[in-house]
């Protein structure tokens, strides 16, 4: 196992495929990192030993989910996924680190989601939660980016709604829920895992795991090899 920062929770795969399902397993990435991504396809694998697995990407745009009910079937390969999804137009970082995901998913016989969305403001008739850490700890980021901290917080936490719902709903709740989601979506206690726990989006448990330790902050879990 890695060396784990002292104030973050590290867990191995051994200890992740003892969860018990049904469970939600929240994968925290850093976009196309190819570390990252080649252990989040462990995790799929190793998950798929014990239960059926549903990958749930915030790469892939919902509004392409007909290439992975596709790809979950068979009839289209893992390297396909690129042109099928209109990959460089609606994700934008480089494809070829996701295919160890999509070819483990498609051999340990998961189901896949598009769980992403364009970027931007949520509809305006959508009440959102937006706790007030959302402001501080996204904050910084915003300024640095010429934002209203208020504004980025807002967007921030429509995505992260958005991204849970999206796969919650193409999830049959049997087996593990793998999201795989930027790691800004998962660390500090906030992002996806907060939105479905605080907002009663499901109540089966939550495991939120960022795939590489660097940057964690206290009380974050690290998936290890």
């Amino acid at each position: 196992m890695a060396i784990c920062p002292v104030d973050c929770d590290c867990v191995d795969l051994d200890a992740l495929a003892a969860i018990t399902p049904p469970a939600i397993v929240v994968l925290g990435e850093r976009h196309a990192d190819k570390p990252d991504l080649k252990l989040a396809a462990k995790a799929v694998t190793r998950l798929a030993m014990t239960a059926p697995v549903t990958v749930a990407l915030e790469a892939v745009d919902a509004r392409k989910q007909a290439a992975m009910d596709q790809l979950g079937d068979g009839t289209l390969k893992p390297k396909q996924v690129e042109p099928a999804t209109d990959w460089s137009s609606t994700w934008g970082h480089a494809f070829k680190p996701y295919v160890a995901v999509f070819k483990a998913g498609a051999k340990a016989d998961a189901s896949f989601v598009g769980a992403g969305l364009p970027i931007g403001p949520a509809p305006e008739d959508r009440e959102l939660r937006v706790p007030e850490r959302y402001v501080t700890e996204l904050g910084q980021t915003a300024v640095q980016h010429g934002m209203d901290p208020n504004v980025f917080a807002n967007s921030m936490a429509w995505r992260d709604v958005a991204i849970a719902e999206a796969s919650l709903e193409g999830w049959s709740g049997e087996g593990y829920l793998v999201i795989l989601t930027g790691r800004g979506h998962v660390t500090d206690g906030l992002g996806v895992p907060w939105q479905i726990r605080e907002g009663a989006l499901s109540d089966v448990a939550v495991h939120p795991y960022l795939l590489a330790s660097e940057g964690c902050a206290t009380g974050d879990g690290v998936l290890t090899k």
